[in-house]
């Protein structure tokens, strides 16, 4: 409820009247309500209304709407469903489900098994920021993070997963990670990737390899996701640009701004040869293994195609250690061009520019999936 001065109920229901009783007895915001079949179940209260409410300006108000919605959503009222609305005020008693606070000093969060490696880091980074609030720190409670080895994210980022004196007792579980998301307490909450989040050695090695490969040449970036993206059917922010979408923008911006060259991340094989085809040598990409769309079945993601292939569960980590290492290399590769444009919507996307801290002359993403 920080930084609103009015709740907005639009329906009198189980968990309108829960919020109401919150937003009156701990609050001092206003309560409005067109239905007054809230007055059953709330007692009268000199900042409870029952009726329109008021027009309100931009974030004065939380409206919490009769119909389901996913999670809260920025507009000019700041618009979340009921059984979200309560979701959000009750998360911490979720959490602890009748246990103190105090007896808790870590916490740990299940990972999706086929999380990808931006997703991945960049929660990570969004947990310790939002638990250590509570004070409590994030750690791997396992061998493995997601479908990653924990030694091995401790190699590359500086997460500092490990969980010495973390025991059954004094670590926090949370029972799922995609409802803790649709909360404030992570909506809310940066992750705020600057480069500090790969380790010294991984860093030193990768602007080693920058200073090499761009010299002095003016440079933009390009971020095109193929391969699962289109073998899993994205539509809307995450469906994808293809590459002849993108042409008449990158050869714009070519020759308005004067670029030397193209520095295109793309883990599809086949995105790679339509670019290298129109940029020819003007072209760079780093050398890495790359895979085509019709390698897919549908649905099928790159981390499930590795499990497919790896005879070992060692030849599983080394194919993903190498994924781990050309994607973040071409993440912060991208993030040192001049300008940026991306297909669509990915968590690489928004890793490149916090990497990038605002410092792109200029910026595009697609959303053709919105048009």
């Amino acid at each position: 409820f920080e930084g609103y001065r009015a709740v907005v109920l639009e329906e009198a229901n189980e968990y309108t009247v829960a919020l109401a009783k919150v937003a009156l007895t701990f609050t001092d915001l206003d309560v409005w309500c067109p239905d007054a079949r809230l007055a059953w179940f709330v007692e009268e209260d000199a900042r409870l209304h029952l009726g329109e409410p008021p027009a309100f300006g931009p974030g004065e108000a939380i409206v919490v709407t009769r119909q389901f919605s996913m999670g809260l959503r920025p507009s000019a009222d700041y618009r979340i469903s009921a059984t979200y609305a309560f979701h959000n005020v009750f998360v911490l008693q979720w959490l602890l489900d009748g246990r103190p606070l105090s007896q808790f000093s870590y916490v740990h969060v299940p990972f999706h098994p086929m999380e990808g490696i931006a997703s991945l880091v960049a929660n990570a980074r969004r947990y310790q920021r939002a638990f250590g609030q509570l004070g409590l720190r994030l750690v791997a409670g396992g061998e493995r993070m997601g479908p990653y080895p924990t030694a091995m994210l401790e190699r590359y980022f500086t997460l500092a997963l490990h969980d010495e004196g973390a025991t059954a007792e004094n670590t926090l579980r949370v029972p799922d990670q995609a409802i803790l998301s649709k909360t404030k307490l992570l909506f809310s909450t940066p992750n705020a990737l600057d480069a500090s989040v790969l380790s010294p050695e991984f860093r030193d090695h990768i602007e080693t390899y920058r200073e090499a490969v761009f010299g002095t040449n003016r440079m933009l970036g390009v971020l095109m996701r193929g391969t699962d993206y289109l073998s899993s059917g994205f539509t809307g922010a995450r469906k994808q640009a293809t590459v002849d979408e993108m042409l008449p923008l990158l050869r714009q911006w070519m020759a308005e701004d004067g670029y030397d060259r193209i520095f295109l991340a793309t883990e599809d094989a086949d995105i790679l040869a339509r670019m290298r085809s129109e940029f020819g040598d003007r072209l760079i990409a780093i050398a890495q293994r790359r895979h085509s769309a019709s390698e897919l079945s549908k649905g099928q993601v790159l981390v499930e195609l590795a499990g497919e292939r790896a005879a070992t569960p060692e030849e599983l980590d080394e194919e993903l250690e190498e994924t781990v290492v050309n994607y973040f290399y071409a993440l912060y590769l991208l993030s040192r061009c001049e300008s940026l444009v991306c297909s669509g919507q990915t968590n690489g996307f928004d890793v490149v520019r916090d990497l990038n801290a605002g410092a792109f002359r200029r910026i595009h993403k697609f959303q053709v999936g919105l048009a």
